[in-house]
Formats: structure tokens, sequence, C-alpha cells
């Protein structure tokens, strides 16, 4: 984390895998990024994505309506990424299977 934040980055957040996301401006990523490396934490992904400020939680029936959405989304040849700011719990999301 130190190393994360001494080189610029915005934040650091630990996930329940003990996998680390390191959030930075992009004009620092490349910088954090060697700055990661050199400290001895070789990235198992490093990319510059779009991640919401504000999340909103759904239901199941919207849930599943958004992944629905999100599913046909994907699947149009002229789109690259989607993005989303939908949460959706772990609970919901092995109900819908």
């Amino acid at each position: 984390m130190e190393a994360a934040l001494e080189a610029g980055a915005r934040d650091v957040l630990g996930n329940d895998d003990g996998s680390i996301d390191v959030l930075t401006e992009t004009d620092e990523f490349m910088n954090v990024k060697e700055a990661m490396i050199a400290a001895g934490f070789e990235p198992e992904n490093a990319e510059v994505t779009m991640r919401a400020e504000n999340t909103t939680s759904l239901d199941q029936k919207d849930a599943e309506k958004m992944i629905r959405m999100l599913e046909v989304l994907e699947d149009l040849d002229d789109v690259q990424e989607v993005y989303s700011n939908a949460d959706i719990s772990e609970e919901i999301l092995a109900a819908l299977g």
C-alpha cells in the first residue's frame, strides 16, 4: 500500500481473495505500475478502466434485467467495453446462477 501511495496512487483496496486494486489517475498509471513492480509486486493484471464512484444496489428482479442487458450489449460487435455502476450482492448472483 505504501509503495503505491508514494508513487501517486489515489487509493489501494484489498479484495477478499487477497488481491488488491490500486486506483490512480490515468496519467499516473505507468508511474504507479512501475513503482509497484520495483517494490516487488508483479501485477496479474494492470489496465486503465472505468470505475463508478457511486454504485446502485439492485434487488433480484432488477439484477436479472441488468445482467441480461449487459450481456446483450457485450454481444454487439461495435461494443468494446461495457461498464456499470450496479451493485449486485453475492447472494443474488448465486440465486441467478
